[in-house]
């Protein structure tokens, strides 16, 4: 190659600047840009060229999917004339290496820094599933900014694209590798983790903690010996970095620390303790003393941020005060461009805490660690003092108000997830704090004194778009209703509703007579040109895009003193606006309050969140102690949700208190004959319009005793008012029904058709002879089999079954014509399909059913037993579970037919979607499988023995575990018993005063349709149940001989645990265990199912013992106390207090990411947590006298 070439058509090659054993860099010039690039030419003349080319094809590849600034970018890669290229930005500040071989040591600050943004780049990759698996100082860049940017990513490994790995070859560089990587495991996320960690060691001692003169030698040291200590080389490490770096060196990947979100939380502390001890609190500014201020306290604090020439200062002052303002140099702990990425990496935590509750610690630490590094930011010294003095000396009652001004590019900042570290509090859950985002300029606002009813809108928007799934706006409106009712029929709040097509019409014909409140519930989205925007419909109920200002030009006239944005972005703004939000601008237009969402926000959320506020604000609360009341709503029903800070107040008001409301109406069983106060003329129209509004709210929440009563006064008033005797037909009629069948249609109109389901089943046990109900039946099994369909298609596409995927999409879309998500599945699932017809069993399903109709006669006699058998030996698995499906409609041939598909629930060669297909059918009749739905379970027994649990050798007696979790059907049996729950004898002490202080007398969600399915495993239990079930199984297993003699059934230790997971009997030793790469070896957060499957369904994830389900589905209970891993990991915790650190849990669940599940995962929570319902137990059988 020579010197001064042009490629492409635009870049011209230079000069050489480096090469390795793949190939060559090259100094080129855009001619185009005239800038300078990166050119990467393969070599030709290599031995491997082929497996050269993939890995040069698959950098490109992963560069392309990686948009982060700490990674190289790729501007284009092609082929030319045989020469593969790929074309990058030039990064001219040399490599890591080079300045490490230059200084030697990093100063601790730079190497933090470095670590930093490098660690950012590896969240990004490991995001996008993408494994470095090289990382090492030469594959890290300088920028003459002395950024870095991670580079070389031609041996990464991404997910399922990688196929040049051979199981007997070391990839990556020796010195950095794991020691998974010298015993050839499959990479992972902690691949990177522990090189990093070998990196940020040399960076900070000068050297590498493991070496070696040979590579054995070298494989010795990393897999057998200790970390060295990092002080003998450099004493001034600070000993929480010492603590990190041995984390991520732990040689076991279990003990390591999980990821690199951790790992970049952990770095910014260091970093900003650092800081703080060698520059003071305020970075080296100085501070004026204000010693008047912080011998105050206020009820009311505002606090501003102001924009300097040189930074940001942070000031405090007392409203209504005349003292100066203080005011001290305030820096933010992270620039705007790792702003962004924060934010980024909190919305996805505020929304995974919300799916996998459980299983949040990570979510809830990165919260836990931005909201601290904020408050340490913002209070310290005199503002902390003032802070806290003026909490501690609030009137019993009263609330703190904390008011933020912020300059518009720190409208970004999640504000809310503010934390204190010393009380370990967010500020937006303290009971006696409210939090505001106010205006640059507020304004003042008398409270509005009404003279009639609040005019609350209602404006309900959800067009029919692919884009954008339908919302259940009847629910979210009744949920409003019921919270607004005391004052509605009071008179105090008038509703008015806006749905259906053309909304901003309807909304302009509405704003010509007064509006208070406005609320509007639709979808929020992010558009390329006009920032968040408002979902509303258009008159052909198509999509209509409301953006900030257009809401505010519709509004203008009769300016509501509240706007609530039910709808996700509303306060999020674009890159290149800050203001651009809708929240902003409806306050920058004068709004004196707005609340909107600065994530996504789920429809339960919203809600939840609707209905909280409005009772507190019904209720005469100002509008920022009405939003901390529904935070603190929020939260309460579980600790790790974050979905409470989505809501943001903003203020342009001085004043929250809003509205002075009409005095409720005060009743007195007589009426002084001479009173005092003046006569009121009475409005008897007016009276009657609130009589039907009451009666109104009364028919839509469902309480028909009320509606007949208040619709029977309307019509004694007025006979002809609106259409009050087709009301009165109706509540008639509604009174009549049975009270079941009237919940069945309230379950109905929910769209819940599980909850129809079992109001149907309640109405046919109390009431048989009511005919008139299949209807609902039939809606709700309509329902019922579009939920089962999404749910094979869904499998299908994940294990590339494209024909079957297609085939329940379509038979969703017969039914559903306008289901706008099973069509938009419906066509990537089609145009797969048509892309792998190699794949597809569609044809072959029809190819099987002529073939099977020219049978010869004798063979078309035999028994659909028969045939069905001949088709599974023959792996015609579809055609026989159709076959299945039809011998369920026959009586004599149910049981056959649930035999049968209960042994395909099991069978590895089965497609995934069909398994569960198999379940279904299985559980009309019962599941078949020993031990899974009979009371005694199957067991898997292990010998007694020294095992390797975690870094320590555990010593165990020999033991049975059940193979399967517990199921429904087998803890249905100890619910049944009259002795179960009722029984002391079962209990443990703690698990008896828990149960008798909290009433519990069965599982969370027990009864409902979904959950009382035989073979799937028990969930919302609490260790103190999962106990009480092993004490009552002991007791009650079929006859074992003497009693005094029968083995004790108990929860496993986590050591028992994790030898049933890992111990392989023919090897004699503990094996991690992987599925081959395309299998599905446990139900986890990947395949987004949301609940747990049926018992064994995943045999790819079986241990090596015969255990299954030992990974996802439902996270286990053990008896072992958490903290007590691995040495007392074999030690059995005969009871628990209930606020105590509790009992491990292991294996992961349905709703936890497929890094963080498996065999490895631990988690704990108390013993008396009933309610997540992704928590079950699986059982051990151990002699009695080893009890």
């Amino acid at each position: 190659m020579t010197t001064r070439r042009i490629i492409l058509n635009r870049f011209e090659i230079e000069k050489l600047i480096g090469q390795g054993s793949m190939g060559e860099v090259y100094r080129g010039l855009d001619r185009e840009t005239n800038k300078i690039v990166a050119i990467k030419a393969l070599k030709q003349t290599s031995n491997r060229i082929s497996e050269n080319i993939e890995r040069f094809t698959r950098e490109g590849e992963a560069l392309r999917r990686l948009d982060h600034p700490n990674i190289v970018k790729v501007l284009q890669s092609a082929v030319e004339q045989g020469s593969h290229y790929i074309v990058m930005e030039y990064v001219g500040g040399g490599s890591l290496d080079r300045l490490l071989r230059r200084e030697q040591k990093l100063r601790i600050q730079r190497a933090l820094e470095i670590a930093i943004e490098l660690a950012d780049a590896l969240v990004r990759a490991h995001h996008v599933k993408i494994i470095h698996r090289d990382i090492k100082p030469q594959n890290v860049l300088l920028a003459e900014d002395s950024t870095p940017r991670l580079t070389d990513f031609g041996v990464a490994h991404m997910g399922d694209l990688s196929t040049i790995t051979h199981s007997d070859t070391l990839i990556g560089t020796m010195p950095y590798l794991s020691p998974q990587a010298w015993k050839f495991d499959p990479p992972d996320e902690q691949t990177d983790i522990w090189a990093f960690g070998i990196m940020l060691y040399e960076m900070l001692a000068g050297r590498r903690p493991f070496d070696g003169d040979h590579p054995s030698a070298l494989k010795q040291a990393i897999l057998n010996n200790p970390v060295p200590d990092i002080h003998q080389f450099r004493p001034s490490v600070p000993p929480e970095l010492e603590l990190l770096i041995g984390h991520m060196l732990e040689k076991d990947p279990s003990q390591r620390i999980l990821s690199m979100r951790q790992v970049s939380a952990a770095l910014d502390n260091t970093l900003r303790n650092l800081k703080q001890s060698t520059s003071g609190p305020y970075l080296g500014a100085t501070t004026q003393p204000l010693p008047e201020i912080t011998r105050n306290f206020a009820t009311s604090l505002d606090l501003r941020i102001v924009k300097e020439q040189q930074g940001y200062s942070a000031q405090i002052r007392l409203p209504h005060s005349t003292q100066a303002e203080y005011s001290m140099p305030f820096q933010m702990p992270f620039d705007l461009t790792s702003l962004r990425q924060r934010r980024r990496q909190i919305a996805d935590c505020v929304k995974q805490a919300r799916i996998r509750r459980l299983s949040a610690n990570q979510e809830l630490q990165l919260a836990y660690g931005f909201g601290t590094e904020l408050f340490r930011s913002l209070f310290q010294d005199h503002m902390l003092h003032l802070f806290r003095s003026s909490r501690a000396r609030l009137p019993k009652g009263e609330r703190l108000r904390l008011r933020l001004q912020v300059p518009p590019e720190l409208e970004l900042v999640p504000w809310e997830l503010l934390r204190d570290p010393e009380e370990q509090q967010f500020l937006a859950l303290m009971p006696d704090l409210t939090l505001q985002r106010a205006a640059q300029k507020l304004t003042p606002v008398q409270p509005l004194q009404l003279t009639g009813p609040l005019q609350v809108v209602v404006v309900l928007a959800s067009p029919y778009s692919v884009d954008y799934p339908r919302i259940q706006l009847d629910r979210e409106l009744r949920r409003i209703e019921s919270a607004l009712r005391t004052p509605i029929e009071q008179g105090q709040i008038e509703l008015t509703v806006i749905r259906g097509p053309g909304t901003s019409d309807q909304l302009r014909a509405r704003l010509r007579s007064p509006v208070h409140v406005l609320h509007v519930l639709c979808h929020g989205d992010l558009d390329d040109t006009r920032g968040s925007v408002l979902v509303f419909e258009d008159v052909d109920g198509g999509v209509e895009l409301m953006n900030g200002g257009k809401l505010y030009t519709l509004i203008r006239r009769q300016m509501p003193h509240l706007v609530m944005l039910n709808a996700c972005l509303g306060a999020l703004p674009d890159d290149q606006d800050p203001l651009s939000s809708v929240g902003m601008r409806l306050l920058d237009g004068g709004v004196p309050a707005v609340i909107a969402m600065q994530f996504e926000l789920a429809e339960d959320t919203a809600v939840e969140l609707a209905r909280a506020f409005y009772a507190e604000l019904a209720a005469g609360m100002s509008v920022d102690n009405a939003l901390a009341e529904a935070r603190l709503y929020l939260a309460s029903s579980d600790p790790n949700r974050l979905d409470w800070s989505i809501p943001v107040l903003l203020m342009c008001s001085d004043n929250s208190k809003l509205f002075v409301p009409l005095p409720a109406p005060q009743r007195s069983a007589s009426t002084p004959k001479f009173a005092s106060t003046p006569v009121v003329k009475h409005d008897p129209q007016r009276e009657l319009q609130q009589l039907w509004n009451m009666a109104l709210v009364a028919h839509v929440t469902r309480d028909w005793e009320r509606a007949l009563k208040l619709f029977q006064q309307v019509a004694a008033i007025q006979p002809n008012y609106e259409d009050v005797q087709k009301k009165l037909a109706e509540t008639h009629y509604q009174l009549s029904l049975p009270p079941p069948y009237r919940q069945a249609l309230a379950q109905r109109d929910d769209g819940n058709w599980q909850g129809a389901l079992e109001a149907l089943k309640e109405l046919e046990r109390s009431h048989p002879q009511f005919q008139d109900h299949e209807g609902v039946r039939a809606w709700a099994e309509r329902h019922q089999r579009r939920d089962h369909r999404f749910q094979t298609a869904r499998l299908a596409m994940l294990s590339h079954e494209w024909s079957v995927a297609v085939t329940a999409l379509q038979e969703i879309l017969a039914d559903f014509p306008d289901d706008a998500e099973a069509a938009q599945l419906l066509t990537q699932a089609y145009a797969e399909w048509q892309a792998h017809p190699s794949q597809t069993r569609l044809l072959q399903r029809e190819a099987n059913r002529s073939s099977f109709s020219t049978r010869s006669p004798s063979k078309s006699s035999a028994s659909p037993q028969q045939t069905v058998q001949a088709m599974i030996e023959q792996g015609q698995y579809a055609l026989a579970l159709d076959i299945l499906a039809t011998m369920l409609t026959h009586r004599q041939s149910r049981q056959h037919a649930a035999q049968l598909a209960s042994t395909l629930i099991e069978t590895r060669a089965v497609p995934l979607s069909l398994r569960m297909r198999a379940a279904e059918i299985a559980t009309q009749v019962a599941d078949f499988r020993p031990g899974v739905c009979e009371l005694e379970p199957a067991w898997c027994s292990f010998p007694a023995g020294t095992y390797q649990i975690g870094s320590q050798r555990v010593t165990l007696d020999s033991f049975q575990i059940s193979r399967y979790p517990i199921t429904v059907r087998q803890f249905q049996r100890f619910w049944q018993d009259e002795q179960g729950y009722q029984s002391k004898q079962w209990w443990t002490s703690e698990g008896w005063a828990w149960k008798q202080e909290t009433g519990i007398n069965r599982p969370y969600r027990w009864g409902r349709t979904e959950v009382m399915v035989g073979h799937l495993p028990i969930i919302g239990v609490s260790w103190y149940e999962a106990m009480a079930f092993c004490n009552w199984l002991t007791y009650n297993r079929p006859s074992q001989g003497l009693l005094q003699r029968r083995p004790i059934v108990r929860l496993p230790t986590e050591a028992e645990w994790e030898v049933a997971a890992m111990w392989d009997a023919q090897q004699d030793q503990m094996r991690p265990w992987k599925p081959r790469p395309g299998e599905y070896w446990e139900n986890n957060l990947h395949l987004q199912l949301d609940q747990p499957t049926p018992v064994g369904m995943f045999p790819e994830g079986m241990s090596p013992s015969g255990a299954l389900d030992m990974a996802g589905n439902v996270w286990e209970w053990c008896s072992s106390r958490y903290s007590d891993y691995p040495a007392g990991s074999g030690r059995t915790q005969f009871d628990f207090s209930p606020n105590e650190i509790g009992p491990a849990l292991r294996g992961g669940s349905f709703n936890t990411p497929s890094h963080q599940s498996g065999w490895q995962a631990r988690t704990w929570y108390f013993a008396s947590q009933h309610t997540q319902t992704s928590v079950g137990f699986r059982v051990v059988l151990v002699p009695r006298g080893l009890w």
